[in-house]
């Protein structure tokens, strides 16, 4: 597993909630306080994989491809334990680690035995809650209610609130 660390910094909420906006915000964060950041989701080799089939993955084509990557991501699990995901991720940030890289960013954060990981090795995480009018009842989005978040972002209003929101966040860490 991977060595114990407190600059990861995991984000849970359900799609179209900000995650990937708050990502790229953290990251900038980061670097500016020096720290050798990467990001990586649990969902990557999902979208490695499916982009063999459907070609490199758009963020345009997100919505008519998230159907694919929840049944991958679920018959992997079935296969091979429901911590396949995470154990690639926690392979790749050893990897990176060992290279010289001192933060993490998870942006793709849906399970509680994913939050169990990151607290478990010193890490934050942070639930980001929008109203997107959106209704999903796969099971990557009704879990996200289980996960216990060390801290809680509202996304309702501008971009530019809510990465005040990211940014006071990340300085109370």
């Amino acid at each position: 597993m991977a060595k114990k660390t407190s600059n990861i910094i995991a984000l849970a909420g359900k799609k179209r909630s900000g995650k990937s906006t708050a990502s790229k915000h953290v990251m900038a964060l980061l670097e500016k306080d020096g720290l050798k950041a990467i990001r990586l989701g649990f969902a990557d080799p999902i979208k490695s994989e499916v982009a063999k089939i459907f070609g490199t993955y758009k963020e345009a084509d997100k919505a008519t491809l998230r159907p694919v990557y929840q049944s991958v991501a679920e018959s992997m699990k079935i296969m091979h334990g429901r911590d396949v995901w995470l154990k690639q991720l926690a392979e790749a940030w050893n990897h990176y680690q060992n290279h010289g890289y001192n933060a993490l960013v998870i942006d793709d954060m849906r399970f509680a035995y994913e939050q169990a990981w990151v607290s478990g090795l010193g890490g934050q995480v942070w639930k980001i809650v929008r109203e997107t009018g959106l209704k999903d009842d796969h099971i990557s989005e009704t879990q996200i209610g289980a996960i216990k978040a060390d801290h809680l972002i509202v996304n309702n209003g501008s971009e530019e609130d809510f990465l005040v929101g990211v940014t006071n966040t990340y300085y109370i860490k």
